[in-house]
């Protein structure tokens, strides 16, 4: 999975390594739970979906 940050193309996050500024360094770990969040979010938007679709189907 690669993204495109500020135009700077990374292969993964993790590849962050000490040669890096740490404001690179906390932009990218930000950047990481960020997204860490927005998935959680999604599932937790998804199992809603999932809960609505079963009780309408029931009724």
């Amino acid at each position: 999975m690669s993204f495109n940050i500020f135009g700077i193309k990374t292969e993964k996050i993790s590849l962050v390594t000490s040669d890096h500024t740490p404001a690179v360094k906390k932009a990218t770990t930000g950047f990481a739970m960020f997204k860490k969040v927005l998935l959680k979010k999604e599932v937790y938007d998804m199992k809603k979906i999932e809960k609505l679709q079963k009780r309408l189907s029931q009724e």
